[in-house]
């Protein structure tokens, strides 16, 4: 390999990864758009191999909140989470285990899980909710060293039309 190739190899790696998310979202929005509102879809992503991905699994379940997780949401005692207008539509996101467990998989109340991960945020739009599970893929409950480590989504002023993906890290914006 030419020392130009060595430099390069960074630039054609992010390249890569840039590409890989982009098609990872072309099919996220793709079966979103076919999707009926009240259907569970199981949805398989392409895997993104880099440090980020905490396994590699790459089937997701993607459905409507239950009427449960949807009052855990808004319980100002729980989540304490508001809708910007009564048209807003909150869908939640999961990955499944595997071996088959998908159909199974679908019917778990996550209320738990968005009570760890959600709180003190305004939904508009159409907005997916990615939660992340117990096991492999469960949040810590060490301290994180900043807040940009903390899994989940908090005090948002409005997030609106926005695919949130398990894992994600959104804290404090206006």
């Amino acid at each position: 390999m030419s020392t130009t190739d060595d430099v390069l190899s960074p630039f054609h790696q992010s390249r890569q990864t840039r590409h890989a998310y982009l098609n990872r979202t072309q099919s996220l929005l793709s079966a979103i758009l076919t999707k009926n509102e009240t259907e569970v879809t199981l949805l398989s992503l392409p895997t993104i191999e880099n440090d980020y991905e905490r396994r590699p699994t790459s089937t997701y379940i993607l459905r409507s909140l239950s009427d449960k997780e949807r009052e855990t949401l808004l319980d100002p005692q729980q989540c304490n989470c508001r809708l910007a207008s009564d048209d807003a539509t909150l869908q939640i996101m999961y990955r499944v285990a595997g071996n088959g467990e998908g159909p199974s998989m679908s019917k778990w109340d996550m209320s738990s899980s968005l009570k760890s991960q959600v709180r003190n945020n305004c939904f508009g739009g159409n907005v997916i909710l990615g939660v992340l599970l117990d096991g492999p893929d469960a949040v810590k409950d060490t301290i994180p060293s900043n807040l940009s480590n903390l899994v989940g989504i908090s005090y948002n002023g409005l997030i609106q039309n926005s695919i949130l993906e398990p894992g994600c890290a959104i804290h404090k914006n206006a």
